[in-house]
């Protein structure tokens, strides 16, 4: 039998509070935001099978947490993680071709990074465009780094786009993710595009392969807010002195307050990505 996934959709509101947005980074591996129109945002959670709608709002009401009105939706594994889902249209920054496997792949003078359209959630996302967009100012900039971290892979698209702008300098890199189906896909899209690149399942900076791959040169985690504040003292420490950080998964209100809890540490904003309200914020360790 496939497995299945809850899909939580909450209705758009104009600013959902802090402390439910809390709530549900808590109780969800994946929380996204999806903007409207209208200038609401759309809080998506994915559950895993066999989400109870009575617990999860009993605890919401035991915290004294009103939650906005949620659908919930079942997607079948074929559904998100076969690859027979279909493609999407290619994506293009200055340096990269973000295509679907599953299509002709498209005449380009680019760096083909071949993406399995089930795998490929927010492979095109603005998050994702800015964070390889700093990789290609930190190419441009003869930033070599021995070292790297994709911390949060998902498709892994971080990762293989670091190991092709860096291959020549054989960069060691390594990818991880809470989320075992997010390593399975990463794995996958690796092989696809020949890329030799060390995957690993675990909880964050606490990951086996993390902890003996570092100190690293560079590390990307495109997440969100809260968990980018939370693991500050955990990233600070595996990164080497004049190593660079790429921190993105947050909007327009959220930039001060996820560079507060870094600058303290030693770490200087270099430079503060911006596309259609999403941010990233690329960041040097200078002590």
């Amino acid at each position: 039998m496939k497995n299945t996934c809850n899909l939580i959709k909450f209705i758009p509101t104009k600013n959902m509070p802090e402390e439910i947005i809390a709530f549900l980074e808590q109780n969800f591996a994946v929380v996204s935001i999806d903007y409207k129109e209208n200038g609401k945002e759309q809080y998506v959670c994915y559950a895993q099978k066999g989400f109870n709608k009575r617990a999860f709002e009993a605890k919401a009401a035991k915290q004294g947490l009103t939650l906005p009105s949620f659908t919930i939706e079942e997607l079948k594994e074929e559904e998100w993680l076969d690859p027979s889902t279909g493609g999407f249209e290619p994506m293009e920054t200055k340096m990269f071709c973000i295509a679907s496997a599953l299509l002709p792949p498209p005449t380009t003078n680019k760096i083909l990074l071949s993406i399995n359209a089930a795998s490929a959630f927010g492979s095109t996302h603005p998050t994702t465009q800015m964070c390889l967009q700093s990789m290609e100012d930190l190419f441009s900039q003869n930033f070599i780094p021995k070292a790297v971290l994709d911390m949060g892979t998902g498709s892994g698209i971080l990762a293989l786009a670091a190991e092709k702008l860096w291959q020549k300098e054989k960069a060691r890199i390594v990818a991880v993710d809470i989320d075992s189906q997010a390593t399975r896909s990463a794995r996958e899209n690796f092989k696809k595009n020949g890329a030799k690149i060390k995957v690993a399942h675990g909880d964050g900076f606490k990951t086996q392969q993390v902890v003996q791959n570092m100190p690293y040169d560079l590390i990307l985690a495109n997440i969100l807010a809260r968990p980018l504040r939370e693991m500050a003292p955990a990233l600070y420490a595996c990164l080497n002195a004049g190593g660079k950080a790429v921190l993105s998964g947050f909007v327009d209100n959220q930039v001060e307050w996820v560079a507060e809890v870094y600058e303290p540490l030693g770490m200087k904003i270099l430079r503060i990505y911006d596309v259609n309200n999403w941010h990233a914020i690329l960041m040097e360790k200078t002590r």
